[in-house]
């Protein structure tokens, strides 16, 4: 409807033109040499009109004679690059597929139809190369990526790839903090980094690394905040071997600002305060992790933490012990804890009476182990031995150290195991659906334990 109105009025205005024209009557006279012409201006400006549009014409038949031999050659430039693009669709279909003979081909007659492309192209050929085996090539494919900086990323990550898949992890954290040079903010290489400076035991790089990484969310808060103290434990323990005791209390410190309940930091921590002639600090830091989480080796340094006057006195032992499990009575572990404190010192009645409770609170092996060792020990009573036996079979096990990756169950905290970084945790082994598995020194294959029976 527009073009129609427009077209209107584009017609209108020339024969507005031409009524404006043959209203002012009038001649126009050409002499050259003896001719003479005279001509009516109408047919004057028809002729002129004419005469432009001949040029004009005739100027573009010449022009485009002239540029055939360009045009002909961007023709040809636009079918080859058109073919490359199609090849390049191809091979990464086919790579996408696990297609190796069809992507090495494809890359063959991307990289020749699109030889100025220094991106695409090349990151195909070095995929296709890979696929094949020639992984000496697909490095070097990939380190020509790095000479275009709109392309250098794709080659630092095939590299790093490369780089992984030979476990040379130097190389590969080098290539790593690279990519995070180019892309700082990218999760996933913030991770990849990580883990990096987590397998070569990088700690403070890695400590400023999980910073960074927990900004963007690529490490949650709690996965963090775990790792942190881990990290600081590993450190802890070398400041120790090294006799640089200032040092490690420092970093212990630090550890249980993070985490306070943490039974590896509280324990260290506690002793420290010991040794250090501060009974009351040790006291305050196992009392503020009890309450929050109560664990068997807190009840360790408990008894480490009393007073002279109350480990010499066998009942004043067993008062400081009540006033551990008196932050949380129906703590299972308090019992249990008050419970050994009077089996060390022989008070047989006060060792039943708190097991039985612990038994309300939590039937677990535990309780029911120790109950046989309180019969063994007191009444020598062959049938109650043989009842909490019975029992201690059927039971399912307590809380202990078992790695979340395997189940398999560790005597202590380790930061380190054989299956990595900070995979320990304080948790009752799921033994009902996966075998769970005894760590220890020289026996890398573990003691399976049962499933209680139903």
């Amino acid at each position: 409807m527009i073009r129609a109105i427009i077209f209107m009025i584009k017609v209108a205005l020339l024969v507005a033109l031409a009524v404006w024209v043959a209203d002012r009557p009038g001649s126009v006279a050409i002499e050259w040499m003896e001719y003479k012409f005279t001509l009516h201006m109408g047919v004057f400006l028809l002729i002129f009109l004419f005469t432009v549009l001949l040029a004009i014409a005739i100027f573009g038949v010449i022009k485009g004679v002239a540029d055939f031999p360009k045009s002909f050659r961007r023709y040809r430039e636009y079918l080859r690059r058109e073919k490359g693009y199609k090849a390049l669709t191809l091979g990464l279909t086919a790579v996408a597929a696990g297609d190796g003979k069809s992507a090495n081909y494809q890359a063959g007659r991307a990289t020749k139809l699109l030889s100025e492309d220094t991106g695409l192209p090349l990151l195909l050929k070095a995929q296709a190369e890979r696929m094949t085996g020639k992984e000496e090539e697909a490095r070097e494919t990939f380190a020509l990526l790095l000479q275009d900086k709109n392309a250098a990323f794709l080659g630092v990550r095939g590299l790093l790839q490369a780089a992984l898949d030979m476990e040379n992890y130097s190389k590969a954290l080098e290539l790593g903090r690279e990519a995070l040079r180019l892309h700082p903010k990218q999760p996933w290489i913030l991770r990849v980094v990580y883990d990096l400076e987590i397998k070569l035991q990088d700690w403070e790089a890695a400590r400023k690394t999980l910073c960074r990484a927990e900004r963007v969310g690529a490490v949650k808060a709690d996965k963090a905040g775990s790792d942190r103290v881990a990290m600081l434990l590993i450190e802890v323990d070398k400041d120790l071997e090294q006799d640089n005791r200032a040092a490690a209390f420092a970093k212990l410190k630090k550890a249980h600002g993070y985490d306070p309940s943490f039974a590896p930091t509280v324990t260290r921590l506690a002793k420290m305060h010991v040794q250090r002639r501060h009974r009351k600090k040790a006291v305050a830091v196992i009392e503020k992790a009890w309450k929050i989480a109560p664990h068997p080796e807190l009840a360790i340094v408990w008894d480490l933490a009393a007073p002279k006057s109350k480990k010499e006195d066998p009942m004043a032992r067993l008062k400081w012990f009540e006033k551990l499990l008196a932050l949380k009575p129906a703590s299972g572990e308090g019992q249990l804890a008050v419970a050994q404190a009077a089996m060390d010192d022989g008070l047989w009645g006060e060792a039943r009476s708190h097991l039985k409770m612990a038994e309300e609170a939590e039937p677990s092996r535990g309780v029911y182990t120790m109950l046989v060792a309180l019969e063994e020990r007191s009444t020598q009573n062959e049938e109650a031995i043989m009842e909490w036996m019975d029992k201690a079979e059927e039971a399912a096990p307590g809380k202990q150290w078992v790695c979340r990756e395997t189940g398999r169950i560790y005597p202590e905290w380790v930061p380190v195991s054989t299956q990595g970084f900070n995979t320990i945790e304080w948790a009752a082994p799921d033994v009902g659906s996966v075998s769970a598995f005894l760590a220890s020194d020289g026996d890398e294959e573990g003691v399976m334990l049962e499933a209680p029976k139903a």
